[in-house]
């Protein structure tokens, strides 16, 4: 489980089809947050790995 921002952009992502830059994986965590936390899911925060 990633617990931060920096947690992610410093994650290693080995078979997941395609590189992303630090712009597009931005934009990606964002719209996790606000997904998570419309959803009510933990605090919108945290990004589940797996």
């Amino acid at each position: 489980m990633l617990r931060s921002r920096a947690d992610y952009f410093r994650a290693r992502r080995p078979g997941r089809g395609r590189q992303l830059a630090r712009q597009d994986r931005d934009a990606i965590l964002q719209r996790t947050e606000r997904f998570t936390k419309r959803a009510g899911i933990g605090n919108g925060a945290a990004i589940p790995q797996g």
